[in-house]
């Protein structure tokens, strides 16, 4: 089973809110914000490179780059009065934060659909795809890190400083969700059924590579130094998981 593709093409965006309408109705360039970062996350998700993230119009970029700046300068000072409910940087965040879930839980259905049961061909497929999953999610972090650099530049960075509970970098933010999502971290191993079958493969393959495969045991290699790098051990409880 695989997901389907998409074309290669480059994303475009409805017409943006101006710094007027954005000072007049914050809510409405949330919402005009939400629905294009929801967009490129579904590119980066069907997208058929696994090496670079969606390919936005120069005027896309700017255009949510300028909205983004303006909606943070809108709802930056709580004392302004506007004629909606005071809104700020946190519900960016928050808006962000869904997408991300989102774009993790669509993974994680693919992960789990039936491939080759618990053979080693399953195994590799397993393991393969998560690792083509996890360098699309890699590169969304990147270009959305850019595009949504007035939020943590601002409104982030001022939160991280408060030490305020859950807040993070947008590439960390990514890396979390990740973790709790398709490597089901904390999550009871009676639950993690993403997890368990992740890891489940990632072992048989060492075992056929201690066993004379070399492309098992390279692939198995490859996975183990990838979790690695984001502070996770297979095998090791928790955050094995």
């Amino acid at each position: 089973m695989s997901q389907p593709e998409s074309p290669s093409t480059e994303l475009r965006f409805s017409e943006r809110p101006s710094r007027a309408d954005t000072n007049n109705n914050c809510t409405a360039t949330l919402a005009w914000l939400k629905i294009n970062i929801a967009a490129i996350y579904s590119a980066g998700r069907t997208t058929a490179s696994e090496d670079r993230a969606p390919t936005l119009t120069r005027e896309a970029y700017l255009n949510l780059y300028s909205t983004v700046h303006d909606y943070c300068m809108a709802t930056r000072d709580s004392r302004k009065s506007h004629p909606q409910p005071q809104l700020s940087g946190g519900d960016l965040y928050n808006g962000l934060e869904d997408a991300i879930k989102a774009h993790c839980s669509e993974t994680r259905v693919y992960l789990l659909a039936p491939a080759s049961g618990a053979d080693i061909d399953g195994a590799r497929h397993v393991i393969a795809e998560y690792l083509t999953h996890w360098r699309k999610l890699t590169h969304l972090a990147g270009l959305v890190t850019n595009l949504l650099r007035p939020l943590e530049a601002d409104w982030i960075q001022r939160g991280i400083s408060a030490k305020a509970a859950d807040m993070y970098r947008i590439k960390d933010l990514h890396t979390v969700i990740w973790k709790q999502e398709i490597l089901q971290v904390g999550v009871d191993s009676t639950e993690a059924a993403t997890g368990s079958k992740i890891e489940n493969a990632a072992k048989l393959l060492q075992h056929h590579g201690e066993i004379g495969s070399e492309s098992d045991k390279a692939l198995a290699e490859r996975f183990v130094e990838s979790i690695k790098n984001i502070g996770v051990g297979l095998g090791k409880g928790d955050e094995a998981r």
